[in-house]
């Protein structure tokens, strides 16, 4: 890649407020940080979750329930409950989920990543907006 292309690719991260690129081709992989006005915070390691903002008309997290149950974003781009090619969500609220299960998918240009649950538990809560567009490790689902 050239210092035009990275400088091409730093720009269009500016006008996106992004504050992370990766890009992967055949001969190696980039990956673009930029820091200062504009730009987004990267997301927390997946060992130290962000916590959301508190909903006046939630209920408190029951023992047991915490951020931990959270299945996140496998990449960025925008969030798909349903395949594209079959329709109907991948899991309904109150199904029962296994480790392993495909909950949704993220959409990224022309790749498409399976959204998959890495513990059991019911599907509580879908916490985004179909076709809505998320960032790595935001999460998508709440399991009980």
């Amino acid at each position: 890649m050239t210092l035009e292309e990275i400088e091409h690719w730093a720009g269009e991260m500016r006008r996106a407020g992004l504050s992370e690129l990766e890009i992967s081709g055949e001969t190696g992989r980039l990956r673009l940080i930029l820091a200062g006005a504009g730009a987004h915070r990267a997301p927390a390691p997946r060992s130290a979750p962000q916590a959301r903002k508190p909903d006046p008309g939630a209920t408190a997290p029951q023992a047991g329930e915490g951020l931990d149950r959270l299945v996140r974003a496998p990449d960025f781009g925008r969030f798909h409950g349903a395949h594209p090619q079959r329709g109907g969500p991948e899991a309904a609220i109150g199904d029962r989920i296994e480790a392993g299960d495909v909950l949704g998918y993220v959409e990224a240009g022309p790749h498409l990543r399976a959204v998959i649950a890495d513990h059991a538990g019911r599907l509580a809560e879908v916490l985004a907006r179909d076709s809505a567009l998320v960032g790595y490790g935001d999460p998508l689902y709440r399991l009980d």
